[in-house]
């Protein structure tokens, strides 16, 4: 049996997380929803929030965080 220590399983969440897929928006979107002030699903901003994935901009190249209050009952995690 194999024993993973917490650091371990940090550096497995820092390695997926640099290998996940990566969303790409055409369009227009809410500047608090692409900072990860508002939830991407519903816009929420008062409940908590956790980490789904990240997101880029067509036009740009900087890779933001977003983030959801779980009110998607099927969010996908990229």
């Amino acid at each position: 049996m194999l024993y993973l220590s917490t650091a371990d399983r940090q550096i497995g969440a820092v390695m997926r997380q640099r290998t996940s897929r990566l969303l790409v928006v055409d369009g227009p979107v809410s500047f608090a929803r692409l900072h990860g002030r508002a939830c991407w699903y519903c816009g929420a901003v008062s409940r908590s929030m956790r980490a789904v994935g990240r997101v880029q901009r067509a036009v740009g190249a900087r890779v933001w965080t977003i983030v959801s209050c779980g009110c998607h009952s099927k969010t996908v995690v990229l």
